[in-house]
């Protein structure tokens, strides 16, 4: 969860309250950072990260209501 708060969130959970509200303090702190390095490392530091276009195909989708097909006729609308 806290991983994933650091890539989804505009403010990312904080360790303080991982510790204490999610975890129930029965993880330490550094056991919390060693599960974190542990996945990162399984997946070779290779996350995918959010771009430009990605908040406009969601942003055309959702805002605009523009549903996104082909380039050619997203081009058209």
């Amino acid at each position: 969860m806290f991983l994933g708060s650091k890539f989804e969130d505009i403010h990312p959970l904080r360790m303080v309250t991982v510790h204490e509200k999610i975890a129930h303090k029965k993880l330490e702190i550094g056991a919390i950072n060693k599960l974190e390095q542990d996945i990162l490392g399984t997946l070779n530091y290779e996350v995918v990260v959010p771009t430009t276009l990605d908040f406009l195909k969601v942003f055309l989708s959702d805002v605009l209501r523009i549903q996104i097909g082909s380039k050619t006729d997203t081009d058209k609308k």
